[in-house]
């Protein structure tokens, strides 16, 4: 509280906007000159929807793809005829790419742990259980970036012991 029990006395400036109307008017401002300009709404949806494209691009969630797809699709109408329509066109080719791509990396990335639970193993002396996970790698992934690795411990493990010659 201020001075003699009443309310503290807010300064002028913290709640007037830069014409003088006032902290509220200042947001419908900008609203009325978002639907006088279409052309810039179509450009925030734009890039709204690219800021999406990135996002999923760099989690490589499935779900984030989804929600990319979804903003890129409802761009299209508003951008229709717009100098911006080719950028919209280039980030919907992207989509499917960078979908793959992703899928690609966590499927090598479910190989590679495979591929090292097996070394694990194998450095362990517990041949059965890195024969296990060869196994699995190469049944899940025999397209991977590792299969070939695999393949090679999987014999090393299946060779018989190699025993040393008496002199």
């Amino acid at each position: 509280p201020g001075k003699g029990g009443q309310p503290p006395v807010t300064p002028k400036a913290a709640t007037a906007s830069p014409t003088g109307k006032g902290a509220g008017a200042g947001g419908h401002e900008k609203a009325a000159a978002k639907g006088a300009d279409p052309a810039a709404a179509a450009r925030e949806q734009l890039q709204t929807a690219l800021d999406a494209l990135h996002r999923a691009e760099l989690t490589g969630e499935p779900e984030a793809f989804d929600a990319a797809e979804r903003a890129l699709n409802a761009a299209k109408a508003p951008l229709k005829g717009t100098a911006h329509e080719g950028d919209l066109s280039q980030a919907l080719a992207r989509l499917p790419v960078a979908r793959q791509a992703a899928a690609d990396r966590r499927l090598n990335a479910e190989a590679a742990a495979l591929l090292a639970a097996a070394k694990q193993h194998s450095d362990r002396k517990e041949p059965n259980i890195a024969r296990l996970h060869c196994r699995e790698l190469l049944a899940r992934f025999p397209a991977s970036a590792v299969a070939a690795e695999a393949k090679a411990m999987l014999q090393a493990l299946d060779a018989p012991p190699s025993i040393p010659k008496e002199k």
